[in-house]
């Protein structure tokens, strides 16, 4: 790793979070993205087992809704973490569901919520040109095609890259938190022009 309109919680998961949320899992780097990439396949699974339209981005919703709630969580849970992401996935179905009654435009990669759709865009356009040649066509051949052909693609795609998915799993989150940032950057550098067209308009 999605929708500007409704919210989505696959937005805005930052690298900072991505990085506190391992750190909960396990304190050894590698063993926590082991358990990362297990307890979103197991999500996705989840999802999938409801029916839900998008089970892949469902299951980086409970897990970024996770990570936004961990300093509140972190010093009080005692237990396995992922039955807690287990428990927050209800509430994701239940937003799900009622997103799902209407029809809305989706997006494979992050753009933040309630803004313009075509000026998401542009940002989106933009993030990607500024990130590395070999970043930007990872991110982009990541989020290509869509149900089990997505999932072979992505098998082809780690194979040329010499990678395991779940490495290349975690590299594309990280890639999709840095997007969701830098977007969320080029918003609230245009918001004071908006305001001050605003107010000269009345």
């Amino acid at each position: 790793m999605t929708s500007p309109t409704p919210r989505h919680d696959t937005d805005a998961l930052t690298q900072q979070s991505f990085d506190e949320l391992l750190g909960w899992l396990n304190p050894d780097r590698e063993l926590a993205g082991q358990i990362y990439v297990r307890i979103r396949a197991r999500l996705t699974k989840i999802f999938v087992s409801r029916g839900t339209a998008n089970p892949e981005d469902l299951a980086d919703a409970t897990i970024n809704r996770v990570a936004r709630k961990l300093p509140e969580i972190q010093p009080i849970y005692v237990g396995d973490p992922e039955n807690y992401f287990k428990a927050v996935v209800r509430y994701i179905l239940q937003e799900s569901y009622k997103r799902e009654k209407a029809p809305v435009a989706t997006m494979p990669l992050p753009v933040p919520v309630n803004s313009d759709a075509e000026v998401d865009l542009d940002f989106l356009d933009r993030s990607l040109s500024e990130l590395p040649t070999e970043d930007r066509n990872l991110i982009i051949e990541y989020y290509r095609f869509s149900g089990h052909e997505r999932i072979e693609h992505r098998k082809v795609l780690a194979e040329q890259m010499g990678i395991g998915l779940n490495p290349l799993r975690i590299r594309a989150c990280r890639l999709r938190s840095d997007l969701a940032r830098r977007i969320e950057e080029l918003r609230t550098e245009i918001s004071p022009k908006r305001t001050l067209s605003g107010s000269r308009s009345q």
